[in-house]
């Protein structure tokens, strides 16, 4: 019964999406996936379009991403990869890709949210932020179960930090998603 759910509530997306940018509209579509009865676990994309064919079970978005789940993610591109239970397994970002989550910014080339693992990896010129505390690396592995962060250098480079001790953070709340992405980049 809930997999015919599911899979109605993707059809009526699809199907709405599509009308949409025949329509020829910058339209703002959102997909919800794992919907559970007491509304855990959902992600909302919204972009200027979205692709998908049955058979390749990955969603493609392109254009202004802005992808929320338990943190946000922003991107020129992001594919949505699913199992054939429907269940998402990954999720791929690429292009001016910034993820934020608990005051923390981390920008780069590509990021990839492993679900299972509860990890996201940002890589290519990969930089994270909080406060005035910056490190760069070649990739940047955020665990979201344990908030541990893992910076690595490759092909002989270095990881670089800089740390400003006894500093004084200003909280600053964007309500507005789409603000956020863009103060992120």
């Amino acid at each position: 019964m809930k997999e015919a759910l599911r899979r109605r509530v993707r059809y009526l997306l699809i199907v709405t999406a599509i009308i949409a940018i025949s329509a020829g509209s910058s339209a703002s579509l959102a997909l919800e996936s794992d919907v559970t009865e007491d509304g855990e676990s959902r992600i909302i994309i919204t972009s200027d379009m979205m692709e998908t064919t049955n058979s390749a079970e990955v969603i493609t978005f392109r254009g202004n991403v802005v992808a929320r789940e338990d943190f946000l993610l922003c991107s020129d591109e992001l594919e949505l990869n699913y199992g054939d239970s429907r269940e998402i397994t990954f999720i791929v970002a690429t292009g001016n890709v910034s993820v934020v989550r608990d005051g923390k910014v981390s920008n780069g080339d590509k990021a990839v949210y492993d679900k299972s693992k509860g990890e996201v990896v940002v890589s290519g010129n990969a930089t994270a932020t909080q406060c005035t505390d910056t490190v760069s690396g070649d990739k940047i592995t955020f665990y979201l179960d344990r908030e541990d962060v893992l910076v690595e250098s490759g092909s002989g480079g270095r990881v670089s930090a800089v740390i400003v001790p006894g500093k004084k953070c200003a909280e600053e709340r964007v309500p507005v998603e789409e603000l956020q992405c863009r103060g992120a980049r």
